[in-house]
């Protein structure tokens, strides 16, 4: 473990660095998280002049929703998409073989080799909605907080176990550029708490595709309200998932035909 920390640090400070040589990128993308929040905003409170409730779910419960998507989409942006999100890239050029002579878990190595500083406004940005709804609602206590921290930690890794499953099949398909648009397209629902849907789709958000799991689980946790069914299946999945990315990423690196054989 030691050994992991040390070398995620020495990636991340070469990263950061990198980053730090391009510092008008982080005013733009300071810029363009205010820009999408603003929208985001928008959107809900044009919703709720209109209604009271969505899907059972009050403005300030929405509103920590909207702050978790906004947390976990930038997770997606700013860290798997460089990371595990570049796994064809490294296979179709064969940069994948020079990770895979180095003595680490090669799965391990390509998902923590980047880190981009400039998405750090977003995740402050989205905290800081996720807690001002916490304190409208009344929620904000370090039981909520500590249950919040735990199942938004499920989200990212159920998130990054799709990511991997999905960009693993590289291994076979090699040209997959558009396989993460397949993710974000379905990640869109998560703007909105799984009960807002019907019977069949929420099934289908909640067992099929996990999407309840990425952001109205978490928000539940911040509301106070988190239903204990979910409580317990939300580690489970997220292991489980963790898991069988791993199973897979195996799987396929014993029908890799490296560049150089």
């Amino acid at each position: 473990m030691k050994r992991i920390l040390s070398l995620t640090r020495a990636f991340w400070a070469s990263s950061i660095a990198l980053n730090l040589e391009y510092r008008v990128d982080f005013a733009i993308e300071a810029f363009t998280a205010l820009v999408s929040f603003g929208a985001g905003l928008l959107v809900l409170d044009v919703m709720f002049q209109y209604t009271n409730g969505l899907g059972g779910w009050s403005f300030h419960e929405a509103l920590a929703l909207y702050g978790i998507y906004l947390f976990i989409e930038e997770f997606c942006n700013g860290f798997l998409q460089p990371n595990i999100g570049s796994v064809p890239e490294l296979i179709r050029k064969g940069d994948l073989d020079f990770l895979l002579l180095k003595p680490l878990n090669s799965q391990l190595q390509v998902s923590i080799r980047h880190f981009q500083i400039t998405g750090l406004f977003s995740y402050l940005l989205s905290m800081g909605v996720v807690l001002y709804s916490m304190a409208a609602m009344d929620s904000l206590t370090s039981v909520n907080l500590l249950l919040l921290i735990l199942f938004l930690g499920c989200a990212m890794l159920i998130v990054y176990a799709i990511w991997a499953l999905l960009h693993t099949l590289a291994f076979w398909l090699v040209k997959i550029e558009n396989i993460s648009q397949i993710f974000y397209a379905v990640f869109e629902v998560a703007r909105f708490p799984v009960g807002a849907f019907p019977g069949v789709l929420r099934v289908f958000f909640t067992v099929v595709v996990p999407v309840a799991f990425m952001t109205t689980v978490p928000a539940s946790a911040a509301a106070g309200a988190l239903d204990w069914r979910y409580a317990v299946t939300a580690p489970l999945i997220a292991l489980g998932g963790l898991w069988l990315s791993h199973r897979f990423w195996q799987f396929a690196l014993r029908h890799y035909t490296s560049a150089s054989s």
